[in-house]
């Protein structure tokens, strides 16, 4: 199938054509094809099979290319006024980049919605997506701290377009920048040598603020264009020497040694690359080697060398032509597996390639080159075309938004009833209403913790509203509070957290008012990303350093408690919940249940849960025993009535991911809970 459809690609004409006569510097090169080719072949094995360490190097060799590229053809349009270079210039990027890219947006939006549940692992997918139609995707990562390298990226079916917004922010100035470097190239020696100096300036400015920001935010220096302005500066800048006939390939031997020195440190690259000091200064190897990888192509001798030969073979240029649709497809495909029945088995590895293949192979020959080539669009009006390109970006944009609001309405996955799923977004309707004999009004009851405070929201809004009392909730995730398996006030902003939080409760709180330390405090049996080894983590649960560990955190809860009860609350703790083995929102759809990660199952043994939690039981007893406004309130067996605990009530959720409660789950521990309270609050005269 694959050397079919290099042999299709091979017959196509070619989207670009040498002219005869035409200056060499100004000649299409196909070793530049090879060259992307080399790219996109980098970039989607890192991504899709984990190959090669330093894969996303590719980025940096598009880059390049990129500035090399489009230098070369604004040079050809040297001699017209600045409105027409101006307008000529746009047009052709408008023809080039937006029909694809609009349609792989979109198509990707629809797909997102109706299989990506809403959760936290997809929660920042709008956003990106959205802000890619115009080209600030990368700010949208960069604003999230998503780093790249994250886990959560992986699943996130917008990330190609981070790169793609860099080349859109660079190209809305460059053109001016490079025509003051046309017209005065060649006048008088001040005029040339600013002309000359100023995108080396500019590159240099660029290089010293990757330089700081690497090691100060990484995640900026890598998305942002001031990052990562010098790499696709250093393409323009090559093609500045080039046309000086400086830095050229004048003979075989010479194209040699550059093209083996350029597949050398893009080796480097592809090896070494250290994630954690990216883009400076490890990017700098790839730009060197793409820029010497270039002028190895740029032979002007009539002799060619292997690896030139190599960089425009058929094969080679037929990909590098597909790297754009290669390069756009790859990850929302790619994205998708991940989601739904995954990429570990080889046959889906596969049906990967060859949906990647097709759909970059009929996005070239149906949308890319046609509208690229079409002779009515290129003699259009340049400004009218401009025009209408941005009113098509905000059909497209209005289109993708309008999918993307109706989620909830057209999503196949089961998660879409947020009633039952989500745990904070309902309010309880006046027919939940409880009637009490008890006047409690005016108690306040203040929930401190981490993410498993802010997942028992509809259970407290539930609380609230039967027991009309005031509920405050103080949520930090991975800031449990006592939280009895690790000390973790030592982390900085943790400590900062508790801090503020203890400070502001202790002035508002009542004596007789409860504050409730609500977390995770069971080890963690799943993850949102990948099967957690089992065997591993008891074993580091059962070992001397985590009962040190315990232990620690065991004072600290003490202190906690010391500190909040100077005012004079009860203080409520609640016992470990049950945990499982695989987050129900990935596994409860038929197109998902398939995946790896829901291979564990969502039932898991009651007895081997009961001795996992055992050690945070003793060390709950032990600060009962020590302070007496302290009770715990134990939801273990609300949620778990068999031999076997599961995932679900009959059919409805007790769990939205391995360790977190759904909204069904909150309503089914409600009448626990309130008990609970009123114990607290009334004792035997409830």
């Amino acid at each position: 199938m694959i050397g079919d459809f290099v042999e299709f690609l091979r017959k196509q004409p070619s989207a670009y054509r040498t002219s005869k006569g035409a200056s060499p510097q100004l000649d299409y090169l196909p070793g530049i094809d090879g060259l992307r080719a080399i790219a996109v072949l980098t970039v989607i094995p890192y991504h899709a099979f984990s190959l090669l360490p330093g894969g996303f190097t590719g980025f940096d060799v598009f880059f390049v290319i990129s500035g090399y590229v489009i230098s070369k053809s604004l040079a050809q349009k040297s001699s017209l006024q600045f409105a027409s270079y101006l307008s000529e210039f746009y047009k052709r990027r408008i023809l080039r980049v937006f029909p694809a890219l609009l349609m792989c947006l979109i198509v990707t939006m629809i797909a997102s919605t109706l299989f990506i549940p809403a959760s936290w692992l997809s929660s920042s997918n709008s956003e990106t997506g959205l802000a890619a139609f115009w080209g600030f995707s990368n700010a949208a990562f960069a604003r999230l701290n998503e780093g790249y390298f994250s886990p959560r990226v992986d699943f996130n079916p917008f990330l190609q377009t981070w790169s793609l917004a860099i080349e859109a922010q660079f190209y809305v100035f460059f053109p001016l920048v490079f025509y003051v470097w046309l017209k005065f190239r060649k006048e008088l020696p001040v005029y040339r040598y600013l002309s000359h100096g100023l995108m080396l300036g500019l590159a240099i400015l660029s290089l010293t603020y990757a330089y700081f920001e690497t090691s100060s935010n990484p995640v900026r220096a890598f998305y942002l264009l001031p990052g990562r302005f010098w790499e696709i500066a250093a393409g323009v800048l090559l093609f500045q020497l080039h046309s000086s006939s400086l830095c050229t390939a004048k003979s075989k031997q010479i194209s040699d040694l550059l093209l083996v020195s350029g597949v050398v440190l893009l080796g480097i690259g592809w090896i070494y690359s250290d994630q954690n000091a990216f883009p400076f200064p490890w990017a700098i190897v790839p730009v060197i080697g793409s820029m010497l990888l270039i002028s190895g192509i740029t032979n002007t001798s009539d002799r060619l060398s292997v690896g030139h030969k190599f960089l425009q073979s058929h094969v080679m240029t037929c990909i590098g032509r597909l790297s754009f649709s290669l390069y756009l497809w790859h990850w929302p495909i790619l994205a998708l597996f991940r989601w739904t029945i995954g990429v570990d088995e080889l046959a889906y590895q596969a049906i990967y390639l060859v949906l990647v293949c097709l759909l970059a192979t009929a996005s070239y020959h149906l949308i890319e080159s046609p509208v690229r080539t079409n002779p009515y669009l290129l003699e259009h009006r340049n400004w009218k075309l401009i025009a209408s390109g941005l009113v098509v970006v905000c059909v497209s944009y209005a289109i993708a938004y309008h999918i993307d609001a109706s989620q909830p309405a057209i999503s196949l996955s089961v998660t879409k009833d947020s009633y039952l799923w989500r745990a904070f977004a309902h309010t309880p309707t006046e027919a939940s209403y409880a009637s009490t004999e008890h006047d409690l009004a005016g108690r306040k009851l203040f929930v401190i913790g981490d993410s498993h405070a802010e997942a028992y929201r509809t259970m407290l809004k539930e609380a609230s509203a039967q027991l009309g009392i005031e509920v405050h909730v103080y949520a930090r995730g991975g800031c449990p509070a006592a939280g009895l398996l690790k000390p973790i006030r030592q982390t900085m902003l943790c400590q900062e957290f508790y801090d503020n939080t203890l400070t502001e409760v202790s002035n508002m709180a009542q004596p007789d008012d409860i504050v409730f330390f609500a977390s995770l405090r069971m080890p963690e049996l799943s993850d949102q990303f990948e099967v957690i080894d089992e065997a591993a983590m008891i074993a580091e649960f059962n070992s001397e350093k985590a009962a040190e560990k315990r232990q620690l955190a065991l004072e600290e809860a003490g202190q906690l408690i010391e500190q909040i009860s100077v005012s004079g609350v009860h203080v409520l703790i609640d016992a470990p919940k049950p945990v499982l083995k695989a987050p129900p929102y990935r596994c409860s759809d038929w197109f998902n249940n398939m995946n790896p990660i829901c291979a564990p199952g969502l039932s898991i043994n009651r007895e081997f849960l009961l001795e996992l939690r055992q050690p945070i039981m003793d060390s709950l007893k032990t600060l009962k025993d020590q302070y007496p406004n302290l009770s715990v309130w134990d939801p273990f067996f609300v949620l778990c009535t068999n031999e076997i605990c599961s995932a679900y009530d009959g059919d409805k959720p007790l769990f939205f991911d391995g360790d977190h409660l759904s909204g069904h789950g909150n309503r089914m521990l409600t009448p626990s809970f309130t008990n609970s309270l009123l114990d607290i609050w009334l004792g035997g005269d409830k």
